[in-house]
């Protein structure tokens, strides 16, 4: 393990040792303490003990948030989008066009694909997984550096 998972360990040992000992003094909040303990440092399914671990981890969102500015600020724009059908439509669009831009995609280039060649797709899953923006960018990049290597051969 490197450096970091140990400082953690350390400090997870620590803290532990120190909330064993306010337990005992303070018994009416045991249950409280326990909650605390090490192996109870979950969110949900995340162990919260990962963003020192894994150093790759984002603590924050501020990447999406960025992402997702201009349709907050063009929110009053769209408020009368026509109905809630429609709305849900632009929702998946727009979850469309940032994921496109977030896997490296063109996001105009996605969406023509997508609208040109979806129509003649299969519905099962494995049909539809190649339409995926990460997919999709996956075999773009394949065909470019196919492209390319045939052009220095």
């Amino acid at each position: 393990p490197g450096l970091a998972t140990r400082l953690f360990e350390v400090a997870e040992f620590g803290f532990s040792l120190w909330l064993r000992h306010l337990g005992r003094l303070l018994a009416g909040i045991q249950s409280e303490v326990n909650y605390c303990l090490p192996g109870n440092f979950y969110i949900g399914n995340f162990y919260i003990g990962n963003f020192y671990i894994y150093g790759q981890v984002e603590i924050d969102n501020n990447g999406i948030e960025r992402d997702v500015r201009p349709l907050a600020v063009g929110r009053k724009n769209w408020l009368f989008i026509g109905s809630p059908e429609a709305g849900q439509r632009s929702a998946v669009i727009y979850s469309l066009v940032i994921s496109a831009r977030h896997h490296g995609a063109d996001p105009e280039a996605y969406l023509r694909d997508l609208i040109e060649r979806l129509p003649g797709c299969g519905s099962d899953e494995a049909s539809l997984r190649q339409f995926l923006p990460e997919s999709w960018a996956a075999a773009q990049e394949q065909l470019a550096s196919r492209s390319s290597a045939r052009a220095a051969a």
